[in-house]
Protein backbone atom coordinates (compact mmCIF):
# COMPACT_ATOMS: atom_id res chain seq x y z
CA UNK A 1 0.00 0.00 0.00
CA UNK A 2 1.39 3.08 -1.18
CA UNK A 3 0.13 6.78 0.95
CA UNK A 4 1.17 10.31 -1.30
CA UNK A 5 0.96 13.47 -0.21
CA UNK A 6 2.50 16.40 -1.37
CA UNK A 7 2.11 19.17 1.27
CA UNK A 8 4.84 18.43 3.76
CA UNK A 9 3.10 19.43 7.05
CA UNK A 10 -0.02 17.03 5.72
CA UNK A 11 2.53 14.61 5.22
CA UNK A 12 4.02 14.47 8.63
CA UNK A 13 0.61 14.48 10.01
CA UNK A 14 -0.26 10.90 8.41
CA UNK A 15 2.61 9.87 9.27
CA UNK A 16 2.00 10.37 12.89
CA UNK A 17 -1.31 9.44 12.38
CA UNK A 18 -0.50 5.58 10.89
CA UNK A 19 1.83 5.34 13.75
CA UNK A 20 -0.58 6.12 16.24
CA UNK A 21 -3.43 4.20 15.18
CA UNK A 22 -1.59 1.14 12.46
CA UNK A 23 -0.64 -1.88 13.83
CA UNK A 24 2.81 -2.05 14.10
CA UNK A 25 2.55 -4.98 12.63
CA UNK A 26 0.48 -3.67 9.88
CA UNK A 27 2.77 -0.14 8.90
CA UNK A 28 5.72 -1.84 7.23
CA UNK A 29 3.62 -2.89 4.65
CA UNK A 30 2.26 1.41 4.05
CA UNK A 31 4.60 3.12 2.07
CA UNK A 32 4.78 6.99 2.58
CA UNK A 33 5.74 8.84 0.03
CA UNK A 34 6.24 13.39 0.16
CA UNK A 35 5.37 13.91 -3.56
CA UNK A 36 2.82 15.03 -6.39
CA UNK A 37 0.47 12.61 -6.56
CA UNK A 38 -0.54 14.05 -10.35
CA UNK A 39 3.11 13.07 -11.63
CA UNK A 40 4.39 9.77 -11.92
CA UNK A 41 4.86 8.22 -8.71
CA UNK A 42 8.95 7.46 -7.73
CA UNK A 43 9.95 4.01 -8.43
CA UNK A 44 13.03 2.51 -7.07
CA UNK A 45 13.67 -0.10 -9.53
CA UNK A 46 12.65 -0.52 -13.09
CA UNK A 47 10.21 -3.08 -13.08
CA UNK A 48 8.50 -0.67 -10.69
CA UNK A 49 7.79 1.31 -13.55
CA UNK A 50 5.14 -1.11 -15.04
CA UNK A 51 3.79 -1.76 -11.75
CA UNK A 52 0.03 -0.61 -11.24
CA UNK A 53 -2.56 -0.62 -8.55
CA UNK A 54 -5.92 -2.37 -7.65
CA UNK A 55 -7.47 0.44 -6.18
CA UNK A 56 -6.71 4.24 -5.51
CA UNK A 57 -8.88 6.42 -3.30
CA UNK A 58 -8.34 10.22 -4.65
CA UNK A 59 -9.02 12.47 -1.15
CA UNK A 60 -8.56 15.51 -3.58
CA UNK A 61 -8.04 18.97 -2.00
CA UNK A 62 -11.26 20.83 -1.97
CA UNK A 63 -13.41 24.54 -0.44
CA UNK A 64 -13.73 22.07 2.55
CA UNK A 65 -16.33 24.73 3.43
CA UNK A 66 -17.61 23.60 6.35
CA UNK A 67 -14.12 22.97 8.03
CA UNK A 68 -13.15 25.66 7.50
CA UNK A 69 -16.38 27.86 8.86
CA UNK A 70 -15.87 25.89 11.90
CA UNK A 71 -12.40 26.59 12.04
CA UNK A 72 -13.27 30.40 11.71
CA UNK A 73 -15.94 30.15 13.95
CA UNK A 74 -13.46 28.35 16.61
CA UNK A 75 -10.67 30.76 16.47
CA UNK A 76 -13.36 33.94 16.66
CA UNK A 77 -15.06 32.07 19.57
CA UNK A 78 -18.80 32.62 18.25
CA UNK A 79 -21.23 30.71 19.84
CA UNK A 80 -25.13 30.09 19.73
CA UNK A 81 -27.31 32.64 21.41
CA UNK A 82 -30.48 32.89 22.04
CA UNK A 83 -32.65 34.52 19.29
CA UNK A 84 -34.69 37.60 20.82
CA UNK A 85 -36.77 39.83 18.90
CA UNK A 86 -40.41 39.15 17.56
CA UNK A 87 -41.57 36.32 15.74
CA UNK A 88 -43.95 36.06 12.89
CA UNK A 89 -47.23 36.45 15.05
CA UNK A 90 -45.46 39.66 16.34
CA UNK A 91 -44.92 37.91 19.91
CA UNK A 92 -41.65 38.32 21.43
CA UNK A 93 -39.21 35.30 21.42
CA UNK A 94 -36.86 34.28 23.75
CA UNK A 95 -36.27 30.28 23.99
CA UNK A 96 -33.68 27.76 23.92
CA UNK A 97 -35.17 26.24 20.70
CA UNK A 98 -34.59 29.76 18.48
CA UNK A 99 -31.09 30.16 18.19
CA UNK A 100 -28.94 31.62 15.92
CA UNK A 101 -25.11 31.76 15.51
CA UNK A 102 -23.83 34.88 15.70
CA UNK A 103 -20.76 35.64 13.05
CA UNK A 104 -18.30 38.06 12.91
CA UNK A 105 -18.91 40.40 10.37
CA UNK A 106 -15.91 38.90 8.36
CA UNK A 107 -15.42 35.30 8.38
CA UNK A 108 -12.92 34.87 5.84
CA UNK A 109 -14.53 32.01 4.61
CA UNK A 110 -16.90 33.21 1.74
CA UNK A 111 -17.06 30.80 -1.24
CA UNK A 112 -16.20 31.69 -5.09
CA UNK A 113 -16.27 30.66 -8.38
CA UNK A 114 -12.51 31.37 -9.25
CA UNK A 115 -11.40 29.05 -6.21
CA UNK A 116 -13.81 26.31 -7.16
CA UNK A 117 -12.67 26.73 -10.71
CA UNK A 118 -9.30 26.59 -9.60
CA UNK A 119 -9.65 23.68 -7.12
CA UNK A 120 -11.51 21.39 -10.10
CA UNK A 121 -8.23 21.73 -12.33
CA UNK A 122 -6.28 20.28 -10.11
CA UNK A 123 -9.00 17.39 -8.76
CA UNK A 124 -9.13 16.42 -12.96
CA UNK A 125 -5.19 16.02 -12.67
CA UNK A 126 -5.15 13.76 -9.79
CA UNK A 127 -8.06 11.95 -10.77
CA UNK A 128 -6.31 11.49 -14.08
CA UNK A 129 -3.34 10.19 -12.33
CA UNK A 130 -5.02 7.89 -10.46
CA UNK A 131 -6.70 6.05 -13.33
CA UNK A 132 -3.43 5.93 -14.94
CA UNK A 133 -2.33 4.08 -11.83
CA UNK A 134 -4.94 1.73 -11.74
CA UNK A 135 -5.60 0.99 -15.34
CA UNK A 136 -7.64 -1.93 -14.55
CA UNK A 137 -8.91 -1.32 -10.94
CA UNK A 138 -10.90 0.47 -8.94
CA UNK A 139 -11.15 4.43 -8.28
CA UNK A 140 -12.84 6.02 -6.00
CA UNK A 141 -12.79 9.98 -5.94
CA UNK A 142 -14.29 12.49 -2.89
CA UNK A 143 -13.94 15.57 -1.26
CA UNK A 144 -15.52 17.26 1.35
CA UNK A 145 -16.96 20.39 -1.17
CA UNK A 146 -20.12 21.58 -1.40
CA UNK A 147 -19.96 22.44 -4.93
CA UNK A 148 -20.68 19.97 -7.94
CA UNK A 149 -17.99 22.38 -9.82
CA UNK A 150 -15.32 19.90 -7.25
CA UNK A 151 -17.64 16.71 -7.21
CA UNK A 152 -20.08 15.49 -10.07
CA UNK A 153 -18.32 18.51 -12.87
CA UNK A 154 -14.34 16.56 -12.40
CA UNK A 155 -15.96 12.97 -12.96
CA UNK A 156 -18.02 13.92 -15.73
CA UNK A 157 -14.74 15.74 -17.72
CA UNK A 158 -11.99 12.80 -16.81
CA UNK A 159 -14.98 10.08 -17.53
CA UNK A 160 -15.55 12.00 -21.09
CA UNK A 161 -11.69 11.37 -22.16
CA UNK A 162 -11.77 7.63 -20.60
CA UNK A 163 -12.84 5.49 -22.89
CA UNK A 164 -13.50 2.15 -20.93
CA UNK A 165 -13.84 3.74 -17.65
CA UNK A 166 -18.16 3.93 -16.43
CA UNK A 167 -19.08 5.23 -13.13
CA UNK A 168 -20.95 2.53 -10.60
CA UNK A 169 -23.62 5.78 -9.90
CA UNK A 170 -24.97 5.04 -13.58
CA UNK A 171 -24.52 0.91 -13.64
CA UNK A 172 -27.67 -0.69 -13.16
CA UNK A 173 -26.48 -2.73 -10.07
CA UNK A 174 -28.99 -4.22 -7.34
CA UNK A 175 -25.79 -4.74 -4.93
CA UNK A 176 -24.84 -0.69 -5.57
CA UNK A 177 -28.52 0.24 -5.03
CA UNK A 178 -29.23 -1.84 -1.86
CA UNK A 179 -26.04 -0.72 -0.17
CA UNK A 180 -27.14 3.12 -1.00
CA UNK A 181 -30.55 1.99 0.28
CA UNK A 182 -29.87 1.19 3.68
CA UNK A 183 -26.89 4.09 3.97
CA UNK A 184 -29.87 6.57 3.39
CA UNK A 185 -31.94 5.68 5.69
CA UNK A 186 -29.27 5.53 8.08
CA UNK A 187 -26.82 8.02 7.73
CA UNK A 188 -28.73 10.33 5.11
CA UNK A 189 -26.94 9.45 1.97
CA UNK A 190 -28.53 11.18 -1.46
CA UNK A 191 -27.41 10.05 -5.08
CA UNK A 192 -26.20 12.90 -7.26
CA UNK A 193 -25.79 12.09 -11.14
CA UNK A 194 -22.48 10.54 -11.02
CA UNK A 195 -22.13 9.67 -7.27
CA UNK A 196 -23.54 10.05 -3.39
CA UNK A 197 -22.96 12.14 -0.44
CA UNK A 198 -23.91 12.95 2.73
CA UNK A 199 -25.18 16.72 3.88
CA UNK A 200 -25.00 18.19 7.44
CA UNK A 201 -28.37 18.86 7.31
CA UNK A 202 -29.79 15.06 6.87
CA UNK A 203 -26.81 12.86 8.23
CA UNK A 204 -25.33 15.25 10.64
CA UNK A 205 -22.36 15.08 9.51
CA UNK A 206 -20.31 16.40 6.00
CA UNK A 207 -20.43 17.26 3.30
CA UNK A 208 -18.63 14.08 1.85
CA UNK A 209 -18.96 13.50 -1.45
CA UNK A 210 -17.73 10.07 -3.57
CA UNK A 211 -17.84 8.87 -7.35
CA UNK A 212 -16.32 5.31 -7.67
CA UNK A 213 -14.87 4.36 -10.92
CA UNK A 214 -14.07 1.26 -12.65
Amino acid sequence: MMAVEKDKLRFNRLRQNLHLYLPKGQQRRVKLVNCDAARPLPRKRSQDHDRTFDAVLVDAPCSSERERLLRTIGRAGVHARPRTGRDSSGSDSDSEDSSVLALPTETGVEWSMEKGVSNARRQVELLRAAMRNAPNGTVVYSTCALSKIENDEVVAEVLSEAPGWVCERQRSSGFVEAIATSLADVIGVEETPLGWRVLPDRGGWGPIHWSVLR
